[in-house]
This record gives C-alpha cells, structure tokens and sequence, in this order.
C-alpha cells in the first residue's frame, strides 16, 4: 500500500509516541513509516481515544504556535471528538464511522479535503483514514495539497473594525472551518480579518459560513 509524503527510510529509535499494544495493531513496517511521514498522523481507537501520533504531529503543532498546549491538552489517552468543534461533530462522527467499515483491500480508502490556514498561509489539506484490523483503530494521515500565500484578489483582507464586525449581542461570529469573519453590515458577506485568525478575540461565537455549510452538510438546509 503506497501513502504520499514518506520520507527516505532509515534506521532510528522511535520514541514512544503510541498506546501499549496499539503499535501491534499498526505493524512494525507501516509504524515505522508513519513515524517518518512528513505529514501529521495520528490513530485512535473505537472510542475515539488518541493511541498514537507521529513526530510531525508535534511539529506541525510547534510551528504553529500550537505548543506547548497541543502536548499538554492533546496526549495520549484523550478523545480526539473533543477536538472537533460542535458544528463539525456529525460529519466527523459520521466520517470516522464509515472508514472503520472500510475496507483498505478494496478501492481507495475514505478521504476528505479541508482548510487548515494562517493568517499568512493557505494551506489546504487531504486526510485519508485507513482502518486497522477487526475495526479496532483508525489510522488518519494528513497530507498537504496546496500551500501557499493568500492570494489577495481571493481573499481581500479587512482590518478588525468592530464597527463592521461586532454584532448587536456583542460578539464576532467566525467560521470554524474557513475562519472567515461575518460582516453585519453586508447581507450574507464573510471577511478575511488576518487579526483575528491570528489572534481571536475573546467574545467570539463559531458557527459554519454558508459555503463551508454546504460542503460539510450538502443533505441540509442551513
């Protein structure tokens, strides 16, 4: 089985980055190569409990400002649904559910491609899950499609003018998924506000955009 993104093969000591007995799920080869995947892996089991993630995990979160609260709030043993924001539950409940019944011998395994930027990077990113034996973990791989600077003409940004921005109950409403920002004054109209991808101000509420609405959710009405 061939994944993108594995890096030239050499010997090293891998730390303990897995659950007792959830590397013997995975297999000594295919372990190894996760732990050298340029991209961020992680596995869970049935119940959603994080059971392993490769360095790039750590990385990625390192790079992004994510540290030192990814290791701190994200280790083992944690459920990864609690990383999911409420709107997002259903699909990735649903998602996860149907890659546990997959089968990694016939046809591709289950992906889904999402936006994962900066307030500088667009960055967007395919996760293809691959279920483990007798349906006792996933695996999820996370893989870089497009990384690039925002294009300006795209993704004109604002700067973080309440006036424009803040509601009459006082908060910013933000995509979950795109991070965009919704315009009070615009019908229908959500703004890049880098700022506030950046740093998100403390009122704030999180719902999906339309367009994101229907890309996760294309059987319902928003």
């Amino acid at each position: 089985m061939m994944y993108n993104g594995w890096l030239e093969q050499r010997d090293f000591a891998m730390p303990q980055r897995w659950l007792p007995g959830f590397d013997e799920l995975i297999g000594e080869s295919w372990l190894t190569r996760l732990e050298k995947h340029t991209g961020t892996v992680y596995g869970f089991q049935p119940d959603y409990c994080l059971a392993y993630f490769n360095p790039a995990w750590q990385r990625f979160a390192r790079e992004n400002g994510g540290e030192p609260a990814i290791s701190r709030d994200w280790g083992l043993g944690v459920s990864v649904m609690d990383a999911a924001p409420k709107e997002l539950k259903e699909f990735y409940e649903n998602y996860f559910a149907r890659s546990f019944k997959s089968d990694p011998l016939i046809g591709q395994p289950p992906h889904h491609e999402y936006e994962c930027s900066s307030a500088e990077i667009y960055r967007k990113l395919m996760m293809t899950c691959h279920a483990l034996k007798e349906e006792k973990g996933l695996i999820v791989v996370n893989s870089v499609l497009v990384e690039r600077t925002h294009d300006p003409q795209e993704r004109i940004p604002q700067p973080p003018d309440e006036s424009t921005y803040v509601g009459s109950n006082g908060l910013v409403c933000q995509c979950v998924h795109c991070r965009r920002v919704l315009n009070i004054i615009v019908e229908n109209r959500w703004d890049w506000v880098p700022q506030w991808v950046t740093g998100i101000p403390p009122k704030t509420s999180y719902t999906l955009c339309e367009t994101c609405f229907g890309a996760y959710y294309p059987d319902k009405v928003l």
